[in-house]
């Protein structure tokens, strides 16, 4: 389950967002995307894997 996703830019909160955007943000320079899961599905830790780019 999605407890929270939020984007960071230079070290500040910049917006909650859906996890489809999370490739969006880490993208851009200086961003992180903070994602708390709790006992996550196996096709919620797929999609997080697309999201992030994991191998």
């Amino acid at each position: 389950m999605l407890i929270n996703c939020a984007a960071y830019q230079n070290g500040q909160k910049i917006a909650d967002i859906p996890k489809p955007e999370i490739s969006d943000y880490i993208e851009q320079p200086d961003s992180f995307v903070w994602v708390a899961l709790r006992d996550p599905e196996p096709a919620e830790l797929e999609e997080m894997r697309e999201e992030f780019g994991l191998h």
